[in-house]
């Protein structure tokens, strides 16, 4: 895992210790890619982004504007973390846009707030802050993602992929 946020441009420690903080996860194409590469099976794919799971405050409602995003702690800390280390804010998507627009991949995750997404100019990278209205994020991607599959994480605590 370290190489793969070490290709991100960002330092692993300090990704690791703010995914905890803010019980995130990652998930998505490229936690499946990375635990099949952990289980020592050549996943056959790159995966195009890295897609964040974490907790949204319920007090934000709806909204996605990003300022509202940057002044809570958890989200905010993922959220500077990620503009420090020269990612720009490119877009954000409110749950109800996403169902009208159909252009999130995640529009059957249940409890989608907002999603942020991150983009490294030179690096050519994208992050995307996906922000469940869940107490658990590891539960709400296993009651959402259609395919066993792709319930797959990796835990910052155990730092080691995860899947169900």
């Amino acid at each position: 895992m370290e190489e793969f946020i070490t290709s991100y441009g960002l330092e692993f420690p300090v990704f690791r210790e703010k995914m905890i903080a803010g019980a995130a996860i990652v998930a998505g194409s490229s936690a499946l890619a990375l635990y099949l590469k952990q289980e020592g099976v050549e996943p056959g794919f790159s995966p195009n982004d890295m897609d964040i799971f974490i907790t949204s405050p319920v007090e934000l409602g709806e909204s996605c504007r990003f300022i509202s995003f940057l002044n809570h702690k958890v989200v905010g800390q993922l959220a500077y973390f990620f503009i420090r280390s020269g990612y720009n804010v490119t877009r954000t998507h409110e749950q109800k846009e996403q169902k009208e627009q159909k252009e999130n991949h995640y529009e059957n995750v249940n409890g989608i707030t907002c999603i942020l997404c991150f983009e490294h100019p030179f690096l050519k990278t994208t992050i995307q802050l996906i922000c469940l209205r869940a107490n658990d994020v590891v539960q709400a991607i296993q009651e959402s993602f259609d395919l066993t599959a792709c319930m797959t994480w990796w835990d910052p605590s155990l730092n080691r992929m995860q899947t169900r």
